[in-house]
């Protein structure tokens, strides 16, 4: 049971964000020549995160920070698109072990701190601190806003704010590869966000990790970010797609 999801969404020339894919998967372009991309990293509470079948003995679990920090890619041997996770992080060892542990492919850190708060005004307050680790580092500083107009490269990839909601929100799937043995890795979700509970909000970001993946300069659109209220996280399962006609490395012809 997630609360206040801060959404913070860059696009980025496709070329840049082609150097972070895995093999096997292929980047999904947007606007005029497919000449952008979209990164995203997303921070927000977790509340009792567990198993299901734990039931209320989930309020035992704690209620870390996580952060992911995501492309949009697609599985051209099956068509699937999702999110691939360039870094992931979290606040409590444990849940970033078992991410480790349970989910292929999931690259979780350990932050030394994190923080997601709400003023009375509607005013979010974001805090990812790495310490000595390798988590990224963040600090957002947000205001609700009630623009919701599109400008420079965003206005070329989409048509209105509500376009670029449909695509950046409705992510239930992550992918990534494991081309030894020549597999695509689904990790299935279910989030149901309704887009308009989606709240836009402006102000200031400072993350040296978030700058390392954008860059800065002429080509680099200014961000788009937004709140969301509450989600109803559900982890689905673990899917292996074989890539086909390609045996896995160590397996025999025929």
């Amino acid at each position: 049971d997630i609360t206040e999801v801060v959404y913070v969404n860059y696009l980025v020339p496709a070329a840049q964000l082609a150097a972070l894919m895995p093999p096997g998967l292929s980047l999904q372009r947007l606007g005029p020549e497919g000449r952008w991309a979209m990164f995203t990293f997303l921070t927000y509470r977790h509340g009792d995160f567990g198993p299901a079948f734990f039931g209320p003995l989930r309020r035992l679990c704690g209620s870390p920070v996580q952060s992911n920090w995501r492309i949009y890619v697609r599985d051209d041997r099956t068509g699937k698109e999702g999110v691939y996770f360039v870094t992931s992080a979290v606040t409590t060892a444990r849940h970033a072990l078992g991410a480790r542990l349970m989910a292929e492919g999931m690259p979780m850190h350990l932050l030394s701190h994190g923080a997601v708060t709400r003023n009375a005004d509607g005013g979010m307050h974001v805090v990812l601190e790495p310490g000595q680790g390798s988590a990224p580092d963040a600090r957002l500083e947000f205001s609700p806003s009630a623009d919701r107009t599109l400008h420079g490269p965003w206005a070329q990839c989409f048509a209105d704010y509500a376009a670029m909601l449909r695509y950046t929100v409705p992510q239930n799937r992550a992918l990534s590869t494991l081309p030894a043995d020549r597999r695509t890795v689904r990790q299935e979700i279910e989030l149901g966000i309704p887009l308009n509970s989606c709240e836009p909000l402006s102000g200031n970001i400072e993350s040296q990790a978030a700058a390392a993946i954008v860059g800065a300069g002429a080509d680099t659109a200014a961000a788009v970010c937004f709140r969301v209220p509450q989600v109803c996280f559900r982890f689905t399962g673990e899917q292996h797609d074989r890539w086909q006609g390609e045996k896995p490395r160590g397996e025999p012809a025929g």
